[in-house]
């Protein structure tokens, strides 16, 4: 399994994938100081000094790293801040890139993108981001998680099929590692 997280943030989502057996985990920021800043001040939830014995860092813009490699991905994480926090990140939410993620998906692939929720969206914003994404990936669907209030809702894009097995989850959310992430969110079931 090979996954693909574009941007770094707080690096949770890239700690997130290495509690997977992964084969290749690569993860997209464009800028290395806040990776930096990350590691110094968010070490009680990213992978610390272990970052770069588990994860390949990739400093590049991620819609141009998208246009440049040939690696498929099984699953291209979008966790890059929203466009209405910051402009610079509305090249990560148009036809093109989602175009260039649907083409860097192995079969089975699938484009996620976490749409937060705690700044209210006004309905055409959302049915932009998310009427985009339906234009490209032949299957679409969303996922609001159940604590209240939810923060996020995550929206899955596929070329094939989703079929997801109620039990495999609960197998996965009794991994110790990712129970302990998800209950940060309130997620535990």
């Amino acid at each position: 399994t090979k996954a693909l997280s574009i941007g770094f943030g707080s690096g949770e989502t890239t700690a997130c994938f290495s509690l997977h057996d992964l084969e290749k985990a690569d993860c997209a920021e464009i800028a290395p100081e806040m990776v930096d800043m990350s590691l110094k001040y968010f070490k009680h939830i990213n992978l610390g000094d272990q970052l770069h014995d588990k994860i390949n860092m990739i400093f590049m813009d991620a819609k141009n790293y998208l246009h440049l490699t040939d690696v498929k991905y099984d699953a291209i994480m979008n966790d890059s801040i929203h466009p209405r926090q910051f402009a610079d990140n509305a090249s990560l939410y148009t036809k093109e890139y989602y175009q260039s993620a649907l083409d860097h998906l192995d079969k089975n692939g699938m484009f996620l993108s976490w749409i937060p929720t705690q700044n209210v969206e006004t309905d055409d914003v959302l049915n932009s981001i998310i009427g985009t994404q339906m234009e490209v990936f032949p299957y679409v669907t969303i996922w609001y998680m159940t604590p209240s209030p939810a923060l996020y809702y995550l929206v899955v894009g596929s070329a094939e099929p989703q079929y997801f097995s109620p039990k495999y989850m609960d197998e996965e959310l009794a991994n110790e590692g990712v129970k302990e992430s998800l209950s940060l969110i309130n997620i535990n079931n």
